[in-house]
């Protein structure tokens, strides 16, 4: 197989953004604040939607990936995001 570097990585899209060796420690701790500033039941519901999407056809449990989605609109946390959207500002996620 071939190998390419970071620069075509990022111009055939297999990688959405390149950094500098000694930029890569702030643009990690950058990256992984933006992830967890997001709802929790959220990233709970991302986790397992792309963890059962890797998986086998024939293996992957999407009755589960649905209720995750499911329980997602249906929680508080998605009426927070929705109303801080509305009322441009930062949503104060809980969880629930």
């Amino acid at each position: 197989a071939a190998q390419i570097d970071a620069m075509e990585a990022q111009r055939i899209g297999l990688v959405n953004r390149t950094v500098a060796d000694e930029a890569l420690s702030d643009a990690v701790v950058d990256l992984a604040r933006t992830i967890a500033d997001n709802a929790p039941l959220a990233l709970a519901a991302a986790k397992l939607a792309i963890d059962q999407a890797v998986r086998t056809p024939g293996t992957r449990d999407l009755a589960a990936v649905e209720d995750a989605a499911a329980r997602c609109f249906a929680s508080a946390d998605y009426k927070e995001g929705r109303a801080a959207f509305t009322e441009k500002r930062a949503p104060r996620f809980q969880g629930r």
